[in-house]
């Protein structure tokens, strides 16, 4: 498949020439349709000119996960803005110093309640929503050039401004289109934050594929079902954190989900047996995604596939991707999903070559793509070379292990250690499980460290926060 220049807007406008009344943004109380959709797109875009805002000018937006957030991303793309996304539970004035911008940035929408705010140094005003006539004219800026400031999550590391194009995301949900399992009738589930790339893709996926979105006022796995129940939601896109939590709610079988086809899962590891339990619980198909920030879609399976087959690695590589293992074992990815580069760093990145992932793993003859584990997760203890994702999996194949998360902690003798935060299941206790340590991990790979938690922190986006546990210990 070859690449698309196509902007997310042309995309919009055509979904509204074909399917306008269709519904794409709903929640508890409204449907907004497409057409209607690119009608407050076109009307905002004027707005947010009126009040100064230019093609490459840099904001900070605060997107809280309800569909007005949507109008306000795509009028920010639309336009040509470089918009900064913060995590809504934070103030921006925290986002810009931790991120060294406040001498960079002097200009931000945020949420009051229902009200969007327009803030530079000199006013605050409200901005109007929902406006339907415009004259907006848009001068089609190349899709190449960035047009979002996303933050990596921060779960092993300090966090960095990724900047991203139209011409990444675009390119992803093309990608994904045919082996997602996306209908033009499936209404969406929204779970994921909208600062960060999985609920951006999420969003921008449901214009280039056609469907509708639904936007719960809360994410709390027991409404959730009732939503999947009450709405009828299709499909939804999630990390595996929530998607057990969900389908541990759903073990007596309380919520009719017989609405749901698909899902994406990604975001972090999960075992086979954690997969085939959420698909048992929630009546619905997954289908295993890999990607990163800086690189959105790297594979992805296909939803017609066997479980067997879906389960076993992290799908096959997009088409319009190349993959090779570097002499190391690290991933090293091409793609027109790429990054463009680093804020505050220079130089362009997406076109330079191979990307390396930070992933280790192996790629299969038939394209089949497997993730073992981060290099900076490995353990090194004594010399010895100690992946902690495989030491993870093993520990949650323990039938009285409910969630964990090995971590290497330094140690003055052997230079590090594995150490392991662990949730154990209703009448499991400490002692019956290190018999079971002892069975599934070697005398290496066994953690020198262990503590027991009711759950493992997470960061915004839901990913297990490595830095945290490390942290506790």
């Amino acid at each position: 498949m070859d690449p698309t220049n196509k902007s997310l807007y042309e995309y919009l406008s055509e979904f509204a020439n074909e399917r306008g009344r269709d519904a794409l943004l709903c929640d508890e109380s409204e449907r907004i349709s497409v057409e209607d959709t690119l009608l407050r797109v076109n009307a905002l875009v004027d707005v947010l000119r009126g009040f100064g805002i230019r093609e490459n000018q840099e904001i900070v937006f605060s997107p809280v996960r309800k569909k007005e957030s949507a109008i306000v991303l795509f009028s920010l793309i639309a336009l040509g803005a470089v918009t900064f996304l913060s995590d809504p539970f934070e103030s921006v004035a925290t986002f810009l110093q931790k991120n060294d911008l406040c001498d960079k940035i002097d200009v931000s929408l945020e949420w009051n309640e229902n009200d969007l705010l327009f803030k530079s140094k000199t006013r605050t005003v409200v901005v109007p929503l929902g406006g339907r006539k415009a004259t907006c004219s848009l001068s089609g800026r190349d899709v190449r050039e960035t047009s979002l400031v996303v933050f990596t999550s921060g779960s092993t590391g300090k966090t960095k401004g990724v900047k991203l194009s139209q011409y990444a995301f675009m390119n992803t949900s093309e990608d994904t289109r045919d082996l997602g399992g996306y209908f033009p009738d499936d209404l969406n589930l929204a779970l994921l934050p909208l600062h960060h790339v999985f609920g951006l893709s999420l969003l921008l996926t449901a214009i280039v594929t056609r469907h509708a979105i639904f936007f719960p006022k809360k994410v709390e796995s027991e409404y959730l079902l009732s939503c999947i129940e009450k709405y009828k939601i299709t499909r939804m896109n999630c990390v595996p954190s929530l998607y057990l939590k969900m389908s541990e709610e759903n073990r007596d079988k309380k919520y009719d989900l017989s609405s749901l086809r698909y899902g994406l899962i990604g975001g972090a590891s999960c075992t086979k047996k954690q997969l085939e339990s959420i698909e048992d619980g929630l009546s619905i198909t997954l289908v295993p995604v890999y990607g990163m920030t800086e690189c959105m879609g790297i594979s992805c399976a296909n939803y017609r596939d066997e479980r067997t087959v879906r389960f076993d690695g992290c799908g096959r590589v997009y088409s319009m991707n190349e993959v090779k293992i570097g002499e190391d074992g690290e991933i090293l990815v091409k793609s027109p999903a790429l990054l463009n580069g680093y804020w505050g760093e220079t130089g362009e990145i997406r076109g330079t070559g191979f990307f390396p992932t930070g992933d280790l793993g192996r790629l299969e003859k038939d394209g089949t793509l497997f993730v073992t584990g981060r290099k900076k997760d490995i353990i090194i203890a004594n010399g010895n070379n100690l992946s902690a994702v495989e030491i993870e999996q093993k520990i949650l194949s323990i039938d009285g292990v409910k969630d964990a998360i090995v971590v290497g902690i330094e140690d003055e003798k052997i230079g590090e250690v594995p150490a392991c935060m662990i949730v154990l299941k209703e009448g499991v206790t400490p002692e019956l499980l290190n018999e079971q340590l002892n069975a599934v991990l070697s005398k290496r790979e066994r953690p020198r460290l262990l503590q027991f938690t009711d759950s493992i922190p997470l960061t915004s986006s839901g990913k297990k926060d490595k830095q945290a546990v490390k942290r506790a210990f």
